[in-house]
């Protein structure tokens, strides 16, 4: 594990790794907000896998 100790810059590549896993994490998180907000625009962008057809049961 001593290579997440080496320095890339001014911070380890342990910081590095986990500040590109929280950005990847938040950015999951916003794709399902806005699919909560426009459904259709998701469905449009592929967020999502189907459009609601009214009849789930």
């Amino acid at each position: 594990m001593h290579f997440l100790k080496k320095g890339t810059g001014p911070y380890p590549l342990g910081v590095l790794i986990a500040l590109v896993v929280l950005a990847a994490l938040f950015l999951g998180w916003g794709m399902q907000a806005y699919s909560l907000l426009n459904w259709n625009r998701a469905v449009d962008l592929g967020l999502q896998n189907e459009r609601f057809t009214g009849d789930a049961v």
